[in-house]
């Protein structure tokens, strides 16, 4: 197990792997704390942001060791920059094995 200010991740006894973290820089893309032996299966995001906002976070692409990810705007419009100021700061969490 391993826990960060950032995130972190647990192996469990039968190969499940739960990882977590906070998206708080300017980037696209994130490094899992560890990869994924076989497959990621599952990404949820949050805004961290108390505040309403038409924004929301989508992973656009994935892999064992990572993901992408890009806001959209309720009416359909997307917006790539993920700054802070634009998007707020994102949670996510991945289940794989």
């Amino acid at each position: 197990m391993l826990f960060r200010s950032n995130g972190g991740y647990h192996k469990f006894p039968d190969g499940t792997i739960m990882q977590w973290g906070i998206i708080v820089t300017n980037t696209s893309s994130v490094s899992f704390p560890t990869t994924f032996p076989s497959a990621c299966v599952i990404i949820i995001m949050q805004k961290k942001t108390a505040t309403p906002s038409d924004w929301n976070p989508a992973v656009t692409s994935y892999s064992s060791s990572g993901f992408s990810w890009a806001s959209s705007n309720h009416d359909g419009g997307s917006n790539t920059d993920t700054s802070n100021g634009s998007t707020g700061s994102q949670f996510w969490f991945a289940i794989g094995y």
